[in-house]
């Protein structure tokens, strides 16, 4: 059964290829400049790269799967989503309550407790129904 995509899912998707392009780009080509713009320290250019990469990477699977006209498209995408954004959240928390991490990771912190959200949220309703 394919079921289409609501547009609530659509625009999720459509959000987050923004975001992860907004904070993805400059990771990826400006690591040190951004980390020092935001007062993260200290840096380490290669794995700063390695996540701006793959926020890239994740941008493009969401306009994919935001251009999508079918629920089976989307689905295991949908599912790595919610897989990366809880386990994100939960290391973001970890280093917020046991060790000196800079402030704004409060914001990478609200972003992943959102997405875990919306991401939840949108597999649960919009999952086809058994026949």
């Amino acid at each position: 059964m394919n079921k289409q995509i609501s547009e609530v899912v659509r625009i999720a998707f459509l959000v987050h290829v923004a975001i992860a392009l907004i904070f993805g780009l400059p990771l990826f080509i400006i690591p040190g400049r951004f980390l020092l713009l935001v007062r993260w320290q200290p840096i380490d250019p290669v794995i700063t790269r390695l996540f701006g990469a793959v926020l890239l990477a994740m941008a493009l699977g969401d306009w994919l799967c935001h251009e999508a006209t079918e629920w089976a498209v989307v689905n295991v995408l949908l599912q790595v989503h919610i897989c990366a954004a809880v386990l994100g959240a939960l290391g973001v928390l970890r280093h917020l309550l046991f060790a000196r991490t800079p402030a704004f990771a409060w914001v990478f912190l609200a972003f992943m407790v959102v997405y875990a959200a919306v991401w939840i949220y949108s597999f649960i309703t919009g999952r086809p129904q058994a026949a």
